[in-house]
């Protein structure tokens, strides 16, 4: 972040409010075991102080709450938004507020979802750097998601963003996808494996730099520096700027090509969206059936054995069938 603080970009304060920055400034040290490991055990659990994530890593036993990642890395939650602020509100504000209304009005006509470019340049940028660092997705410019545009909304709007929720159910999720891509949080794991005392030695390790933002992010992105006003996107550049930076403005497609390519756009982020809630569904049903399969096999292993079944076992065994079926049925609701 200190190319940020150096170019004085205004979002550097919003981050600063949560104190987020330590989920910023980890190493670039990975284990790629212990991160298949973490994510093969994990387990939503409940508590006396609610519901928490478990694994087991190496023998050592994880226990995450929002509380212990906020421990962790220093991170700082008040909410202080209103109660009626759910994470739909929140998206449709960001669009009503925060999206430029020309094209944010061609895409309300639809029954799609508009992708993340109908922002307007802080909040588009916002959104980038949510995607790539606190909820890292295989595509950073995916169609809008409720989940980056709340977060958008509340940082332009002053209110506090609960980073450690987002991370924990973001976790929970790529735990349950069917045949996910990746796995995210390398680098965040190191520091909880260091928390927990997980033993490090003799464990595979690679170099990972933790995700950052640089002055060619930037330019990738279509934001450039001019002489005086500082980094802006290409669609505020004067002529004068783009002649000085030796770029050349994007002309205007032809509404035929726009309307033919916006089709095809959202037709492929329905798709991928799709995909990647089949997944999900399908991660869940195979936890669901070897959880029953297990607690089958240990009945029928008890039948050949002799041991009698008493009436306390079978209400057991039909509670904790119960609590499989409940316990992998939705994504977890911390707070």
């Amino acid at each position: 972040m200190d190319f940020f603080r150096t170019e004085n970009f205004g979002f550097v304060d919003k981050l600063l409010r949560d104190n987020c920055l330590g989920l910023l400034e980890l190493g670039n040290v990975i284990y790629p075991r212990l991160i298949r490991l973490f994510y093969a055990n994990l387990e939503v659990k409940s508590d006396a102080c609610g519901l928490c994530f478990e694994t087991l890593v190496k023998s050592v036993r994880i226990t995450l709450t929002p509380a212990t990642l906020e421990s962790i890395f220093g991170l700082h939650y008040v909410n202080n938004a209103p109660s009626t602020l759910t994470r739909k509100t929140a998206k449709d504000l960001c669009l009503s507020e925060f999206a430029c209304p020309h094209t944010l009005a061609h895409y309300k006509s639809r029954t799609n979802s508009p992708p993340y470019n109908v922002l307007l340049p802080e909040a588009r940028l916002l959104h980038y750097v949510f995607i790539r660092i606190f909820y890292p997705k295989d595509y950073s410019k995916e169609a809008s998601n409720a989940v980056a545009l709340e977060a958008v909304y509340r940082l332009m709007s002053g209110y506090s963003v609960d980073y450690a929720c987002i991370i924990l159910q973001h976790m929970y999720r790529i735990a349950h996808v069917c045949r996910t891509p990746s796995l995210p949080y390398g680098n965040l794991l190191t520091r909880i494996f260091t928390h927990f005392h997980v033993p490090l030695e003799h464990e595979e390790c690679l170099t990972q730099p933790a995700p950052t933002i640089s002055s060619h992010t930037l330019k990738s992105l279509k934001f450039f520096k001019t002489a005086t006003r500082g980094w802006q996107h290409i669609s505020a550049l004067t002529p004068a700027e783009a002649s000085s930076l030796k770029i050349s403005l994007p002309p205007q497609p032809s509404p035929n090509f726009t309307h033919s390519l916006t089709q095809l756009q959202e037709a492929h982020d329905a798709l991928r969206d799709d995909l990647v809630a089949t997944q999900f569904d399908l991660g869940l049903l195979h936890r669901k059936v070897d959880e029953l399969i297990r607690l089958t096999c240990l009945i029928h292993r008890g039948i050949q054995i002799s041991v009698p079944l008493q009436s306390t076992d079978t209400v057991f065994a039909e509670q904790h069938a119960a609590r499989v079926l409940a316990s992998t049925s939705s994504d977890p609701v911390f707070r």
